[in-house]
C-alpha cells in the first residue's frame, strides 16, 4: 500500500510559523545541523500536528523573502536552509 502524497500547503494560512522558523535558521551562525533543524521545526508545529517539511521551508523563504523580516531571496540564504550533514573539519579544503 503506497501513502498518498500530502496536499500542497497554503503558505499564506501558515505564514506565521513558517517564516518564524526560516528566520532562526537564516539568524543561526552557521548552517543548522539536521538534529538541530528538526528541533527547531518541533518548536513550531503545524495545527494538526504535523511538521513542516524541508520543502514547505523553501517554499515559504522563496514566497516571504523581503516580507516579516525575512532577508531578500538569494542563493546563499536558501542553502542554509538544507541542513548540514557534516561540518567540514577545520582546515579543510570543503
Amino acid at each position: 500500500m503506497t501513502r498518498k502524497p500530502r496536499p500542497l500547503l497554503d503558505l499564506e494560512s501558515h505564514r506565521a510559523p513558517l517564516t518564524a522558523i526560516v528566520r532562526e535558521v537564516l539568524a543561526a551562525p552557521e548552517p543548522l545541523a539536521v538534529y538541530d533543524l528538526n528541533r527547531l521545526v518541533r518548536r513550531y508545529p503545524m495545527p494538526d500536528g504535523g511538521l513542516y517539511k524541508r520543502s514547505d521551508l523553501i517554499a515559504a523563504f522563496r514566497a516571504f523573502a523581503g516580507q516579516d523580516g525575512l532577508p531578500p531571496y538569494s542563493d546563499d540564504a536558501l542553502l542554509r536552509l538544507q541542513p548540514s550533514r557534516c561540518a567540514p573539519a577545520a582546515g579543510s579544503r570543503r
